[in-house]
Order: C-alpha cells, then sequence, then structure tokens
C-alpha cells in the first residue's frame, strides 16, 4: 500500500522541516498551504523538497502550486475559519491508498502499515502535555469528507469500518497560557457562529463545552454540556463532556451532583486516566483510602485512554505525589 501524508501548513516556517522529516517513508507528501500567511514556509517547504529529491525537475501544479519529487506544495485561499475546507481540498488530491494527517508542528514518531482493511484508524497524538486519541489516519477513495471549523471531525464517521493503530503523532511546540486563552477564544467565536449557522450540527454543544471549559466559564459549561448530551455524538466525546460536567459542578460548590456525572463517565468509558484520576482524588479527600488504592490499582493497570483529551503519565505521577496514600491508610476502620 501506498501513503499520503497531509499537513496544513501556514506560519510554520520554524516547524516545517522537523515535521517533513519525520515522514521521509511516504510516497507522497501534500502541503496545503495557507495563503493568509507571508512568513517563510512556502520557500522552506521548497527548499526542503529540493533538497531530499535532488534529481527531480519542477513540475507545475493546478492553482499555482508545485511538485518537486513526491512533495506536492498547494497554494489554498482559507476563506473561513473551518479546518475542515482546507482538510477536504487537500485529501481531493491525494492518489495514494491512506492518508495520515499531521499538524505542521507535529512529528511521526511511529508508523506501521495496516495490514487490516479498516476505513478509519484512532491514532495516538501527544500534545501540548495531553495524550490524545483521533482518527489521523484513513482509507482513500470511500468518500470521507470532514466538517465544522476543527479538522478531525468526520461526517457521519459511524458509517464506517474502525481500527485501531499503533501510529502515534507528537507535537513538539508548547503554547503559552495567553497563546491558549487566544486560540480558545477564537474558536469559541467560530462555533458559536456555527450554531446559529448550522444548529442541527451534533458536535457544535461538545465543541462550545470543551471552549467554555477552557476559559473556566463554569456555568456555561453546564449549560452547553446538559445539550452536548443530547446530541449523537461518540462515547469518547460523551465520556469527556460528563467530566467536564463534574469539574463544573465541583466548581459551583455541587458536589454530590459532579460525583453522579463523573461515576457515569467512567461507566461508560471504563479505559481512560482522567477519570480514574478524579475518582482517586474525591475518595483520597474523603478520607476513603481503601478505595483511593482501589482506584490506585486501576489506573497504574490502564494502559490505553481513549477519551479525546486526557491527563499524561506526569500528571498522574504528580496527583500521586500530591495525594500520597500512606502503609497506614490502606486499611480504614468504618
Amino acid at each position: 500500500m501506498k501513503v499520503s501524508i497531509q499537513i496544513l501548513a501556514g506560519n510554520c516556517a520554524d516547524t516545517i522541516e522537523r515535521c517533513l522529516n519525520s515522514v521521509l517513508f511516504a510516497d507522497e507528501i501534500i502541503c496545503v498551504f495557507d495563503t493568509r500567511h507571508n512568513d517563510e514556509t512556502y520557500q522552506r517547504i521548497s527548499d526542503w523538497a529540493w533538497k531530499n529529491n535532488p534529481d527531480e525537475i519542477h513540475r507545475g501544479l493546478d492553482n499555482h502550486g508545485r511538485q518537486i519529487g513526491k512533495v506536492f506544495i498547494y497554494p489554498y485561499d482559507w476563506h473561513s475559519d473551518s479546518f475542515a475546507d482546507a482538510r477536504n481540498f487537500g485529501l481531493s488530491k491525494a492518489t495514494a491508498d491512506i492518508t495520515i494527517f499531521l499538524d505542521a508542528d507535529e512529528e511521526l514518531k511511529f508508523f506501521e502499515m495496516p495490514t487490516d482493511n479498516k476505513e478509519i484508524y484512532v491514532c495516538t497524538v501527544t500534545k501540548e502535555g495531553c495524550t490524545l486519541k483521533g482518527i489521523r489516519m484513513i482509507k482513500n477513495g470511500i468518500g470521507i469528507k470532514f466538517y465544522g471549523l476543527k479538522h478531525n471531525q468526520i461526517e457521519n464517521w459511524g458509517k464506517y469500518d474502525r481500527g485501531e493503530s499503533p501510529l502515534i503523532c507528537a507535537g513538539f511546540t508548547v503554547s503559552t497560557p495567553e497563546e491558549i486563552m487566544n486560540k480558545t477564544n477564537v474558536l469559541l467565536e467560530g462555533h458559536l457562529r456555527q450554531l446559529e449557522e448550522e444548529p442541527e450540527n451534533q458536535t457544535t454543544h461538545f465543541n462550545l463545552t470543551r471552549c467554555h471549559y477552557g476559559l473556566e466559564q463554569w456555568e456555561l459549561v453546564k449549560e452547553t454540556g446538559h445539550l452536548a448530551l443530547q446530541d449523537d455524538i461518540g462515547d469518547g466525546w460523551r465520556a469527556q463532556t460528563l467530566i467536564y460536567l463534574c469539574i463544573a459542578y465541583l466548581k459551583t460548590n455541587r458536589a454530590y451532583t459532579a460525583y453522579k456525572w463523573l461515576e457515569r463517565s467512567v461507566a461508560l468509558l471504563p479505559d481512560q486516566l482522567w477519570g480514574w484520576c478524579l475518582m482517586y482524588e474525591r475518595f483520597f479527600k474523603a478520607g476513603d483510602f481503601e478505595q483511593a488504592q482501589k482506584m490506585k490499582d486501576i489506573i497504574v493497570s490502564t494502559e490505553t485512554s481513549y477519551l479525546p483529551t486526557d491527563m499524561n503519565e506526569t500528571q498522574t505521577i504528580e496527583l500521586f505525589e500530591k495525594l500520597k496514600l500512606q502503609e497506614h491508610e490502606s486499611t480504614v476502620e468504618c
């Protein structure tokens, strides 16, 4: 099978070469260049392509793009805030059997050619200190389309045969708190527009909940979170929404309600770290060290997390250090 790599590239001159170096094995590399930016990104891609394809000649492409060896550079007029539109444009240019999607500040840390015949693959993404699970590899030529502001939302994704892949995409940049807040506010504005324009979109309430959570707008988290639970979203996002609700109710001094949402989250999706870590914290603070120990045992044995956003190993270790169980606390008299 042949492999296509798709990269959305704009204002990423400092990171794009590291990204490209990680996918030298690919049969074709499709770079969708955001024409709104005027830094050196386009030139850096071209220079890298010439360096790694020294015997190739330049070939022109439609829309004033260029091909240098197996590297295809397509300028794209990003007329909207939708990552999905750009993703679909690049996907329309792919000719390989499968496509892997990378951001320009990510590198492919591990790849193994799939041996089954699945249509979409859930992969591991490590980014901004978190471990994520998302669809980053798909089979080409079966009509897959992305939609919405985010670039990993697939239309009618439930109809496709889904598999697990050991593929690992690793982000290598870290945003400052101010940058994260600015990005979240931009996304929030976009999702609010999307709610007006596409009121039937089944993921908008979830994305709004995620934005309100990032901005610590707890009452709005509760409002949009309850609406998200009424939408047709996957178990991963549903479990994540339940945790957002748990934290929002904790922040507004509604502990009983908060933990009811938490219990539903871990029951819905047992192979997750975030929920079990919150359960560990819950029992530790309540002085129920026996139950806390049980939660710790579950966390230690949980090797795979299926939440789109989750705690990573470092954060989990820090939690155990902060709320450390003592030997004599393992047995509590009732």
